[in-house]
């Protein structure tokens, strides 16, 4: 079909999830009905049968390979050069094991970040002074150990804002500068659903870091600060030293903040993904182990989380079921 693609790759990125693989390179979105909104490109729109509309450029479609196109064009590639990386990449390149394809997504220069959001000045949320409810919705709701959260909050990584009480996660640079900050809401709705935003001036390559001690030759890698902070409770919970490794969170599934993070870490030799359970998830695994082994590092066998989405549904089943089993142990005793 083409010197730069065989029809297998074609046909295959016409049947990708636009949706899947653009939050795969490190793209966000806010669900609105059954449209999700980009917040790289906020009159960007997908819904999940693969329809588009880039009102502002007046663009739409539906097919991935169109969109893609776009998205590069706007970074500055020629037509032609767009369409055949836009396959290249939709159609299994860039995901394979063989792939001789890689984009740096996390890089000032990536299509899907405008080189000014940059530039753009953090937002930082007042802080409310005190933190009653972002303890409860953190500890009560997530389940994550009180100890743990009280020792986020005192160095800073943590807090609760002024505004609408919600628990706002802090990445900061090494002179402790705040560099990202992602808010979640403290109320969950009747729907399941709750608040998530990141500020805007946020950069995404900085992650949110638990510090294991200063010798630790080891990080774990977790899509959000909530995983982060789950992992921990469940080792402590097991008895085990939770300094023994760094944790971080890369605020989706970009790797640029593990590059980061690795870069200022240089006694780090050893990387445990531990990315979601689902599709996107599986594959940033798949993406760190190729990526960091050829620059190097050890990457061992990803941590998953089993029958489950995420770490933190992982905290919760994991209390539910001791709570259970020391009930039982309660009834044995008292008959």
């Amino acid at each position: 079909m083409s010197n730069f693609y065989t029809k297998q790759q074609y046909e295959n990125a016409q049947r990708q999830s636009l949706i899947s693989h653009l939050e795969y390179m490190g793209m966000s979105f806010e669900k609105s009905n059954s449209w999700y909104r980009s917040k790289e490109h906020s009159s960007l729109v997908i819904n999940e049968n693969n329809q588009w509309h880039w009102n502002s450029k007046g663009l739409h479609g539906n097919r991935p390979v169109e969109l893609v196109k776009q998205l590069l064009i706007n970074q500055g590639y020629s037509e032609k050069d767009a369409f055949i990386k836009a396959i290249q990449d939709l159609g299994g390149t860039d995901y394979s094991a063989n792939s001789s394809f890689s984009y740096n997504y996390g890089d000032k220069n990536s299509y899907l970040k405008k080189k000014e959001d940059f530039s753009k000045e953090l937002d930082i949320p007042n802080p409310k002074g005190f933190n009653n409810r972002a303890i409860a919705y953190l500890v009560k709701t997530r389940g994550i150990d009180y100890e743990i959260v009280k020792d986020m909050i005192i160095k800073g990584k943590i807090y609760e804002t002024e505004k609408y009480g919600n628990v706002a996660f802090v990445s900061s640079n090494k002179i402790g500068e705040p560099k990202h900050i992602f808010l979640r809401g403290s109320i969950t709705s009747v729907e399941g659903k709750s608040f998530k935003k990141d500020m805007s001036g946020s950069d995404k390559s900085y992650p949110f870091v638990m510090e294991g001690h200063k010798n630790s030759e080891y990080v774990m890698v977790f899509e959000s600060a909530i995983d982060v902070l789950s992992h921990a409770t469940i080792h402590k919970k097991q008895n085990r030293d939770i300094s023994a490794t760094h944790r971080i969170a890369l605020h989706g599934i970009s790797t640029a903040g593990l590059d980061r993070f690795l870069q200022s870490n240089p006694k780090v030799k050893y990387i445990i993904p531990c990315m979601d359970n689902d599709e996107a998830g599986r594959r940033a695994n798949e993406k760190i182990t190729k990526e960091f082994e050829e620059k190097g590092y050890i990457v061992k066998k990803p941590h998953v989380p089993k029958d489950v989405k995420d770490v933190n549904e992982a905290l919760l089943k994991f209390l539910k079921y001791n709570f259970q089993t020391n009930r039982q142990k309660d009834y044995e005793m008292e008959r």
